[in-house]
């Protein structure tokens, strides 16, 4: 929800499909201080299979860091104005938020 941001033409055409115009993720994304754990044998009866993460676990982490974004951004006017950030939360749409909040 950060870096995603397709743009397509009056036809419909992707105009942003190409490592030139779409900014992919690299390992330079990931932060310095990272910190991951996996559980062993951990059983899980409530799903198909026993399986661990299938289909939309994606879907919902992603909206996490999105929240996170937008609350870091009503800081910018101690939590009085809720922002209006729009998703993908690009850099340049942080941007056009904290001066959209007259900071």
């Amino acid at each position: 929800v950060t870096t995603e941001d397709i743009k397509w033409n009056e036809e419909g055409k992707i105009l942003n499909q190409s490592p030139d115009t779409y900014k992919i993720p690299t390992i330079t994304d990931v932060p310095v201080d990272f910190r991951v754990s996996l559980l062993d044998n951990a059983p899980n009866q409530n799903t198909i299979r026993k399986s661990k993460a299938v289909g939309e676990p994606p879907l919902p982490l992603a909206i996490s860091a999105w929240l996170a974004i937008k609350y870091a951004l009503s800081a910018v006017n101690d939590h009085q104005i809720e922002p209006h950030l729009a998703i993908p939360a690009t850099n340049e749409e942080i941007v056009l938020c904290v001066k959209g909040m007259g900071k």
